[in-house]
Formats: structure tokens, sequence, C-alpha cells
């Protein structure tokens, strides 16, 4: 090959790997500058609260989230409890990368708040007290896990661990998908993908569990999140059922910009 034709070979490559990059950039997924997210929380089928989830891109590139959950309905005649979570994040590659987060409880007379911040020079969560713990690879909090699942669209067959703190510790989870269910949402109905988040325990349990009986798998569904992938994946409705008792969220607004 001539010295033009390995100049030309070249500019073709770099043309090629150029477009390449631009049409990975226009389909990867992002997150919105502004979302709000509305929720109803009901206990058994007794509306008990309003849940906000909001996000929001600073000026610096970062976001800052926060989860609002109130008393509502008939619950606000006998409690006034309500928790705030909150933190910022950037991005890194297609995850968030969480700076602080905070969980707050107040108002009924137990009130607590629960604090992380992730050195990740040091490679350490420091909690309240100066308490550090180990930072594994792309942990998560308890609300940057669903931006997670935005930038990372659910796929069939998906089986994802990540860690996860609550601003007290951090444990291992599993995000398994389920299948695909048609849902009636204020937008109408839409596809929705169920995922199922286990601890570990549960995780070994389940793969323990070789008959595909009711009984034998009810356990390994505590915790239950339906996304909408025409709504780049938010969660629709989330249901967690413990010791015979069921808490469900179901979205009642969006707003993004």
């Amino acid at each position: 090959m001539t010295f033009r034709g390995q100049v030309m070979a070249v500019t073709l490559v770099l043309a090629v790997t150029a477009t390449h990059t631009a049409i990975s950039a226009i389909l990867t997924p992002s997150l919105p500058t502004q979302l709000t997210l509305d929720y109803t929380l009901h206990y058994g089928q007794i509306i008990i609260g309003h849940v906000v989830k909001t996000l929001k891109r600073q000026k610096n590139g970062s976001y800052y989230h926060s989860t609002w959950t109130r008393p509502a309905g008939l619950a606000k005649v006998f409690t006034n409890v309500q928790f705030v979570e909150q933190g910022t994040f950037t991005i890194s590659g297609r995850r968030p990368q969480p700076l602080s987060f905070a969980d707050t409880k107040t108002g009924d007379g137990h009130d607590y708040r629960r604090e992380a911040i992730f050195n990740y020079p040091m490679h350490r969560l420091v909690f309240a007290h100066a308490l550090t713990k180990p930072l594994p690879p792309g942990t998560q909090d308890l609300d940057t896990v669903f931006y997670l699942f935005m930038l990372n669209p659910v796929k069939p067959g998906m089986r994802k661990r990540v860690y996860v703190t609550n601003g007290k510790d951090v444990k291992p989870y599993w995000f398994v998908y389920r299948r695909s269910e048609m849902m009636m949402t204020p937008w109408g109905k839409l596809k929705t993908y169920l995922v199922s988040r286990m601890s570990r325990s549960d995780w070994e349990a389940e793969k323990r569990c070789t008959t595909p009986t009711p009984a034998c798998r009810a356990r390994f569904h505590a915790f239950e999140i339906w996304v909408a992938p025409a709504l780049q994946d938010v969660p629709v409705r989330l249901r967690q059922r413990q010791h015979g008792h069921t808490l469900t969220l179901t979205i009642t607004y969006l707003s993004r910009s």
C-alpha cells in the first residue's frame, strides 16, 4: 500500500470510529435535567402515604436527588412520621457514582439520621461517628440504584449484583428479571418488566429451590419492582411483602425536562 493509500485508510478508520462514537452517544441513555415522580403508598388496600422522588442536575454537572415520604389518607390521623432520603452523585460511564447519602426519620419520637460519605480515593464508606467500611466498586444508595436502571435498561434474563447502602451499612443484593407484564398506568397500558431485589441469603436459597411451587418461591419475591421501558425504566410500581404485610408504591405523576 502506498503512503497515500495508508493515509486514506487511517482517515477512513478515524471517520468510522468518530461516526460510531457519535451514534453511541446518541443511543446511550442519559438522565433528565430534572425529574419528579409522585407515588401513592398503600398498606394492603388502604392509602397511607404520599411519596415524591426528585432529581435535579446541578451547575457543576452533579445530581441532587431526594425522596420524601409523608402520611396520607387515614394515616394522617394517627401519625406525623416522615422519611427523607437525599444525596448527590455524578455519572461515571453508565452508572451513578454516589458522593453522599442521608436517610432521616422524624415525627414519631424515634427520630434518626443516617449518613454515608463515599470516599473513593480511600475505597471507604464513611458513616456517622467516623465508622468506616470497605466501598465495593459500583456501590449505590437506596435511591441511586433506580437511576442505575435508567442508565442501564432492564433486559430479559438480567441478573445483576449491586452493593447498596442505607446510610448505616452496605450489603449486596441481586436484582433478577422475572417476566414482562402489561400494567395500567396514568399513561395508559404499558409493558413493564418485573424485577426482584434479593438478599444474598435469598439468592443462595433460590438457587437451591429446584421445584417451581409457589410455597418454594414465595419468600424470594419480598421486594419487587416494575419498570416501564417506555418511560426509560422509571419504576411504576414497587411492592414489599414481609411478615404477612404488603406495602405498595404506585406511580401517579411524572414530570421531566
